[in-house]
């Protein structure tokens, strides 16, 4: 993590989760996003909700709410 900012400065981090998982990453200074997420599918662009969307700041601050759009498919 040290290297991705040191390196590109992104002023935060995105993370996609399981519920039961959002415990751990909050004790590691991620909080949750409160906005939308979109993400094109084959289908075309929709918004995500099937996992918990977290941020955390990195080289910057971190919205908690909004919109984000990840203009293209995430994975």
């Amino acid at each position: 993590m040290k290297a991705l900012v040191r390196d590109c400065q992104p002023a935060f981090g995105l993370l996609f989760c399981e519920d039961k998982n959002t415990g751990f990453y909050s004790r590691l200074g991620w909080q949750h996003f409160e906005g939308e997420v979109r993400v094109e599918q084959p289908t075309g662009r929709i918004a995500y909700h099937i996992m918990t969307t977290m941020v955390a700041p990195l080289a910057g601050e971190a919205p908690r709410q909004g919109k984000i759009d990840l203009c293209g498919l995430p994975w």
